[in-house]
């Protein structure tokens, strides 16, 4: 064989493998991407705040393009079942690419109105809002739907970003950039009859901007029992 023929021959190899490599490296970035956020937005410590196991019924409000709705469906298995609720038009477009892409088999996506998520009432055992309740306009309407969806004892976890500079404005200012502060919703919590479990502020950072994102785990208030004033009964809502 000539030299001609052996460079021509050495070319072409090379050029098969880097063809061949191109499909794969996109992929390995593309799933690098969504890696990436598990491991800053905490998702395991998420998920054990819902408590969620295997052949629980549990729903991601807000869900955007699937990111938990996609571990949700892995975390309750076969058996379980994960609404995926959203608003928007272009977002319930891209869940039901991805339940299809992903085969997704226990995942419904639900389109929600601003005053109702449309979760069926008393069934399921968590619900996650992340990076959306400062979206909300009709926050009240859409707690006391959600309360009644929940079982007693079950879970409702909210996750949301604040910048530290905002802390301290009002609501208005805070929701104009798309955040909230913690107190806001602890107050409407409260206000809607759920119990607070526990909230971690801080709870994780994001790397793209700093921003503080906080996590408050909130459970349906028992039924209220009688109490003479001079017993100082407790307010389901505590700070921790």
């Amino acid at each position: 064989m000539s030299r001609c023929s052996v460079r021509s021959a050495a070319l072409g190899i090379l050029a098969a493998i880097f063809v061949t490599a191109q499909p794969a490296a996109q992929s390995s970035r593309g799933n690098h991407s969504e890696s990436g956020r598990e491991e800053w937005q905490k998702v395991g410590e998420i998920l054990d705040a819902m408590q969620v196991k295997p052949g629980a019924v549990v729903a991601d409000i807000g869900a955007g393009s699937g990111f938990f709705t996609a571990r949700l469906s892995k975390a309750v298995g076969p058996e379980g079942r994960v609404h995926a609720v959203d608003v928007a038009a272009d977002a319930l477009g891209r869940l039901r690419k991805r339940v299809a892409d992903d085969g997704l088999a226990n995942v419904t996506v639900v389109p929600g109105a601003v005053d109702d998520p449309k979760l069926p009432e008393g069934s399921l055992d968590a619900i996650l809002i992340v990076n959306a309740y400062h979206e909300m306009t009709q926050h009240q309407l859409m707690l006391a739907k959600m309360k009644a969806a929940l079982k007693p004892g079950g879970r409702l976890v909210i996750v949301e970003p604040i910048a530290q500079s905002r802390r301290a404005t009002r609501r208005e200012d805070q929701t104009r950039n798309h955040e909230i502060g913690a107190d806001f919703v602890r107050v409407d919590a409260q206000a809607a009859g759920f119990t607070e479990v526990a909230l971690h502020d801080p709870f994780t950072t994001r790397p793209h901007n700093k921003e503080e994102e906080w996590m408050l785990v909130l459970t349906p208030a028992a039924a209220a029992v009688t109490t003479p004033r001079s017993a100082g009964a407790a307010s389901v809502f505590s700070s921790k």
